[in-house]
């Protein structure tokens, strides 16, 4: 009898489904909630970004009015944007107005401020400040768990 030399289908089949298996635990798991979240953040620090720069020398004034769960863009106030969030996000700013009338010529608002967006779900937080003077947007995740933290986030819940 002749020995045959190469594999058998089976074979084949079972091997790449094993390699198949094994790459699929070993990817990272994202969880639906958090990449929403992260996405809704980009989408808020995107609008400002865009508002900030479309003010620079513009007789156009400018306004993000944000309530608990959505935000709203004017333009010489016209609505020109509407934004709700699925239940569980918040914003929460003890300031619930930016304004961009007199904008210096790098497009800052009159005054910084931060602003967190909260995902009630996952206990997420993202801090957002705005830096006074030059307009700069910048955001970091803050520890919710934090004992501080967790009471102002607790005070704007409650407030609003």
């Amino acid at each position: 009898m002749k020995l045959r030399k190469g594999y058998l289908m089976l074979e084949i089949i079972v091997s790449v489904t094993i390699i198949g298996i094994i790459f699929f635990i070993s990817t990272p798991i994202m969880k639906r909630s958090s990449m929403e979240f992260d996405s809704l953040i980009y989408e808020f620090k995107s609008d400002l970004r865009t508002v900030s720069t479309k003010s620079m020398n513009s007789t156009d004034s400018y306004i993000i009015l944000m309530k608990k769960n959505s935000y709203s863009i004017y333009k010489n106030n016209k609505k020109i944007k509407d934004k709700k969030f699925h239940s569980g996000y918040y914003i929460l700013s003890s300031k619930k107005r930016i304004e961009y009338f007199d904008t210096s010529r790098l497009g800052a608002p009159d005054r910084g401020m931060s602003i967190y967006m909260f995902d009630s779900k996952e206990e997420e937080l993202e801090r957002i400040t705005i830096m006074i003077g030059s307009g700069r947007i910048m955001s970091y995740r803050e520890d919710y768990l934090d004992k501080d933290m967790k009471k102002v986030i607790d005070h704007f819940m409650e407030e609003n």
